[in-house]
């Protein structure tokens, strides 16, 4: 008996993005999970997973989260005055350091050699990555957009929703990452052109699926709560239904592989759109407001790098031009 991915998981008991975790050559999953596909499978687990007990302990993010999450709790306890004080808090223990990053990104020449190789791929993978690299937006903002989010007119994109793999959940359906994440970004002509083509290629693609297509699906949201709507998402799967976020990675993962290119992620191709913005001088804010930041400085103190450059380059510039006005003064 021949199984697909989601109804395996179902019948396992664990999420379509844990079978996804499973397929790929170094994915790892919770030693839970592993016990309920083995059991699915009816195989004992030693026979199907390599255990790894030692797992290098939680990421520096994972434990300022879990610092936190307990400090607030203790200041509702204190609060409360269920506890004499807060040990947690600033004044008797110090918040784990975090030690941030450079974001990865393309360059400009990097950027035009994927946007060359994307000719040669299937329209819907090229609109997917064309709007990554030109709109900025989270890989569950895109595969949270539908058709009612485009204004051709206005030549725009709403950010209205997102569409995350969740555990035990599946593929649901929830509100944006922040308020500020609520946004309208404008797209290029390019893109627009882009979506058009691939919207004519959406509507074929629902007559040919005649009964198959579904008019209406029935989404998870965040609350565990469903909901019937219709079917109006801009990416699917083959039977019609909202896409796996992960399976954007996947695609991403093996175009690189394919084509020989410098490792990156759907996420790179966020930072490389805010520092290519950055590097031809657009504003901090405009940059923050198209990304949805929470904040200027989240934005700043992730792009230091490319801020840094441009400044390095208006520098380099005014010198260049005050020289020139000089060398006209010398010449009169």
């Amino acid at each position: 008996m021949q199984l697909s991915k989601d109804k395996f998981a179902a019948l396992c008991g664990v999420s379509s993005a844990t079978i996804c975790a499973v397929c790929k050559p170094d994915g790892h999953i919770s030693i839970k999970s592993a016990e309920k596909i083995a059991k699915g499978l009816n195989t004992p687990v030693q026979k199907l997973f390599e255990l790894h007990l030692d797992t290098g302990g939680l990421s520096d993010k994972t434990i300022l989260h879990y610092h936190k999450l307990i400090s607030t709790i203790l200041a509702q306890a204190t609060r409360d005055r269920l506890i004499p004080f807060n040990i947690a808090d600033r004044n008797h223990m110090k918040a784990p350091k975090l030690e941030r990053k450079e974001a990865a990104f393309l360059d400009d020449e990097q950027v035009r050699h994927v946007l060359e190789l994307l000719e040669n791929e299937p329209i819907k993978w090229k609109t997917i990555m064309y709007l990554l690299i030109y709109s900025g937006i989270r890989r569950g903002e895109l595969l949270g957009l539908e058709w009612k989010d485009i204004n051709f007119e206005k030549k725009v994109i709403s950010i209205r929703r997102t569409s995350q793999a969740v555990d035990h959940m599946g593929i649901i359906t929830k509100s944006p990452k922040n308020d500020t994440s609520y946004r309208t970004i404008k797209l290029s002509e390019t893109v627009l052109v882009l979506l058009r083509d691939y919207q004519q290629y959406w509507q074929k693609r629902r007559t040919e699926l005649d009964d198959y297509w579904q008019d209406e699906i029935q989404i998870t949201l965040a609350d565990g709560s469903t909901q019937t709507v219709p079917n109006d998402r801009l990416f699917t799967k083959v039977d019609s239904t909202p896409m796996n976020p992960y399976s954007v990675s996947d695609w991403v993962r093996k175009f690189v592989k394919r084509n020989n290119l410098p490792y990156f992620t759907p996420h790179s191709l966020r930072h490389t759109h805010a520092t290519l913005l950055i590097a031809e001088g657009v504003s901090i804010p405009t940059v923050s407001r198209r990304l949805g930041h929470s904040s200027i400085a989240t934005t700043s103190k992730i792009y230091i790098h490319a801020i840094q450059s441009a400044d390095e380059i208006a520098s380099n510039a005014l010198e260049d031009k005050l020289k020139l006005e000089k060398r006209k003064d010398n010449a009169d």
